[in-house]
């Protein structure tokens, strides 16, 4: 899709997919939003407030849309930005995490209807991966995932690489680090390490670090969503896997660095426990030379500091 035309976002109004639906509306895309706004989620309708007015929300989970072969047809193209983020969660509830990040999924892939020319864009995650045994992960690194969700978001992505094959749909899976930034979950007790750094440091609390010499991937979501609108308009001809390494950091350089920018705070380091060791997927960092190289050279990277800053305002204006 080479010029701008009808997106419809499959989760546009959680944390990513809001972002991704106000880079296409700024794009000039007609956008339209599918989301169940569901509990224990990211989807919020203040997340569209700033687009309300441009975009057609369908407040509904994707199963129960009326005509969704309809939606899907009158497509130019279709982001998959479903799912649920909280590994922790996941981990005591994995029959809510499997119908948010598999069944719902496979659920619009069965109804594409046949001869459907909407180019599909889906979000993967870096819990697909464990650490290699040597070097970086490139996206022909075995998916070896070490928990609940990176199980379900990695069978979810070899029934789009199945829907490819099946139904001749063109699908890119784009796979991402964990995402920082504006509509960023506030509440619950698994928002991510950044999103639990600053909530605490904003509450006047010390950030707990578990273990040392720790290393997080980051990416600004807003870099995201902008890569993904270049991605939609991106020829493409079966299926497509592109990682996005984002920031590699310790995560004590992250403690730092939002302690300097909240003004305050301090770090406590323990050693790490049991059950998020056997889970944390490794320190291993994205290889995005394919994806460079699809999308022309140099991807969107906003600064560090300046991504962490925008966070930590979100988190402060939404206490």
């Amino acid at each position: 899709m080479g010029e701008p035309g009808r997106v419809t976002l499959f989760g546009g109004a959680g944390f990513i997919g809001s972002r991704i639906a106000l880079a296409c509306v700024r794009a000039g895309h007609r956008v339209r939003v599918v989301d169940g706004l569901l509990a224990r989620t990211s989807g919020r309708r203040e997340n569209l407030a700033a687009i309300a007015s441009a975009i057609e929300l369908v407040a509904r989970r994707v199963e129960d849309v009326d005509d969704l072969e309809g939606v899907i047809a009158d497509s130019d193209a279709v982001v998959d930005c479903m799912g649920w983020t909280q590994h922790r969660a996941a981990l005591e509830d994995p029959l809510y995490d499997l119908s948010l990040n598999l069944a719902s999924h496979v659920h619009w892939l069965h109804r594409v209807p046949a001869g459907t020319l909407a180019k599909v864009v889906y979000l993967g995650s870096r819990g697909q991966y464990a650490d290699p045994p040597a070097g970086d992960i490139t996206e022909e690194t075995p998916q070896e995932p070490r928990d609940v969700q990176g199980i379900h978001k990695a069978a979810a992505e070899r029934h789009f690489l199945l829907a490819s094959s099946l139904r001749n749909l063109d699908v890119v899976t784009l796979r991402l680090p964990a995402c920082i930034g504006p509509n960023q979950p506030a509440d619950g007790e698994d928002i991510g390490l950044v999103g639990g750094f600053a909530r605490d440091l904003l509450a006047g609390h010390p950030i707990r670090v578990y273990g040392r010499g720790r290393r997080r991937a980051i990416a600004y979501v807003d870099d995201v969503a902008e890569i993904v609108c270049r991605l939609v308009r991106l020829p493409t001809h079966g299926f497509e896997a592109y990682n996005l390494r984002g920031e590699v950091l310790p995560i004590e350089d992250i403690a730092a660095r939002l302690i300097a920018i909240v003004g305050r705070g301090a770090v406590e380091v323990s050693d790490l426990p049991r059950e998020i060791a056997a889970i944390d997927s490794g320190a291993a960092a994205f290889r995005e030379d394919r994806l460079r190289a699809a999308l022309g050279g140099d991807l969107p990277r906003t600064p560090i500091d300046e991504a962490l800053a925008a966070t930590v305002r979100h988190l402060a204006g939404v206490r």
